[in-house]
């Protein structure tokens, strides 16, 4: 198992975690990994960490929130 999927398994009872993937040789990598950021954070996601890896050409970010509750039928 590699370190992300680790990190995903590792999460927290009552977190949800999620990893976005980019290619950092994209001209605009920057300014897409700021716009994913901003995406991520008006969803309600934190984002405790990031990465580069530069072995396989890819930028990581790590992204977790409180799950949701599970919505009930009016019972």
């Amino acid at each position: 198992m590699d370190k992300d999927n680790e990190w995903l398994a590792a999460a927290p009872k009552g977190i949800e975690r999620k990893i976005i993937t980019q290619d950092p040789r994209h001209e605009d990598w920057a300014q897409i990994f700021i716009d994913e950021c901003e995406k991520l954070q008006n969803e309600g996601w934190l984002i405790p960490s990031f990465y580069a890896d530069a072995g396989e050409n890819k930028l990581v970010i790590r992204a977790e929130r409180l799950k949701k509750p599970e919505k009930k039928g009016n019972d």
